[in-house]
């Protein structure tokens, strides 16, 4: 039977859930307090909104939290395999859920220490939630302490130098995840030498300070996946572009914009400072767990599993943005209809009205215009993707998301939605197509580049999840 659950706006819209379960949902475990997994989870994208980190190094955050809360948890487990060297299974008398609670517990709080030293007075709350009511002074749980550390310590020596430059060493800036690929604009602010090419745009912050936009990890490529044979081994075929056919729909979609696919729009965007895609798949994971009334044992195999696939969309995502380094729609239709008059949103509070290409922008927020990084592939498509088909994998396809967002609940443009509107889908794949969809909608996108990164996401979640799948069936046969 399916279950449903209802999510409602916490912050700004899509960047986290708060759960309010329909009554007599089914499967769901009313008494069933959250488990541990979920605690870190909400630590993790809390310290990635508050960071401001980049859907990329969000998603590396998060594979790194989940990867050590697994191998912290596989000690427990007599079937589970370990990804990081020097761990070993524990007794059998050893294996319960407390210890194992304790143990993905430091873990999650060492990796996230060193990710984000400025907010260690946050993890240490959580800490203290996720280890409330468990005695830390028995000889098994001080042995847990000791294994969450080591596993913490163990991810942190394996992901230091995978190739994200976190710690600056790669680079003469020392400056964290700096590029290391040299990267360079074909186009300037002011200047469109190529309109196939990336343009970065001249933005204003809401405190009305300028800068330049600078391409956001261009190196993402060369991170070592969890899956994937590396960064290239999905690169789809493209042809530069975009079409005019492709633009025409971009402009028909920002002309037609009804209040439902302004909230869409909203809804999905994540804007600098929000959880960013791979977090928002997170959060959706949260309301899976606790409507399907998940054990501690099934939280750690659904993060850990999702969270690799966020890690390894991204890195395949952003290979092909460096790589093609294509042009956003912004550009294209600034360029291609500069001195033709075209039907479009005017902007906040204008609806649609009539302009010169050359006037045109997206439905956007007026700090973030457009994203720092090239068109192609869509990071929305890609993580959505490879989130709908591990979610699909681990339990089942069938399951309810509803958003309904108050009048006026779209902050950038106050008048909309005039009456409240309901978001709704029956599955993570409909979900995962709507995410796309929104993209094209907000004038982001074109259709090559969201349906072609739908196709690499889905490539990437299967991809992970068969790895996933093996490493969970692997038999006691590691030390």
């Amino acid at each position: 039977m399916k279950r449903r659950l209802f999510l409602s706006q916490t912050g700004a819209a899509g960047a986290g859930f708060a759960l309010m379960r329909a009554a007599g949902a089914a499967g769901a475990k009313q008494t069933d307090l959250p488990s541990a997994v979920i605690s870190w989870n909400s630590a993790a994208t809390s310290a990635i909104a508050a960071a401001r980190f980049a859907p990329t190094t969000a998603a590396r955050t998060l594979a790194m939290v989940f990867e050590a809360v697994y191998n912290a948890w596989a000690c427990y487990d007599s079937a589970a395999a370990f990804t990081l060297s020097g761990l070993r299974k524990r007794s059998t008398a050893e294996r319960r859920t407390s210890n194992k609670s304790i143990a993905v517990s430091y873990a999650a709080y060492g990796v996230l220490v060193d990710l984000f030293p400025a907010q260690q007075s946050r993890f240490a709350l959580a800490l203290a939630t996720a280890t409330a009511g468990l005695v830390l002074t028995s000889q098994d749980a001080i042995a847990a302490v000791q294994v969450g550390q080591f596993a913490a310590g163990a991810l942190l020596q394996a992901r230091h130098f995978d190739g994200s430059n976190q710690l600056g060493d790669m680079t003469p800036s020392g400056v964290p995840y700096a590029d290391t690929s040299g990267y360079l604009p074909t186009n300037s602010f002011d200047t469109v030498v190529d309109p196939t090419r990336w343009q970065p745009l001249m933005v204003t912050s809401a405190a009305g300070l300028s800068s330049v936009q600078s391409f956001v990890t261009p190196h993402w490529g060369a991170v070592r996946p969890f899956a994937l044979k590396s960064g290239a081994a999905l690169r789809p075929a493209y042809t530069p572009g975009p079409s005019f056919a492709e633009m025409d729909q971009v402009i028909a979609f920002s002309a037609g914009l009804t209040d439902a696919n302004k909230v869409l729009v909203d809804f999905f965007a994540n804007n600098p400072g929000s959880v960013t895609p791979p977090g928002q798949w997170m959060k959706i994971a949260e309301t899976v767990s606790a409507a399907d009334g998940n054990s501690l044992d099934a939280d750690v195999r659904l993060f850990f599993t999702l969270a690799q696939a966020m890690l390894d969309a991204s890195i395949a995502c952003w290979d092909a943005k460096r790589v093609y380094d294509s042009v956003r729609p912004i550009t294209a239709i600034r360029h291609h209809y500069s001195n033709q008059t075209i039907q479009a949103w005017g902007g906040p509070e204008l609806g649609t009205v009539w302009m010169r290409g050359a006037d045109w922008k997206p439905y956007q927020r007026t700090t973030n215009p457009s994203p720092a990084f090239p068109e192609f592939l869509s990071g929305h498509s890609t993580f959505s993707g490879a989130a709908a088909v591990v979610l699909a994998a681990l339990r089942g396809d069938r399951f309810d998301l509803r958003f309904t967002f108050p009048a006026g609940g779209v902050p950038f443009d106050p008048s909309v939605p005039a009456a409240p509107v309901t978001l709704s889908w029956t599955s993570f794949t409909e979900a995962a197509a709507a995410a796309g969809l929104s993209r094209r909608y907000g004038g982001i996108h074109f259709e090559q580049g969201d349906l072609q990164g739908r196709v690499m996401g889905r490539q990437v979640g299967q991809l992970v999840q068969a790895r996933a799948n093996r490493l969970f069936q692997a038999g006691e046969n590691q030390s």
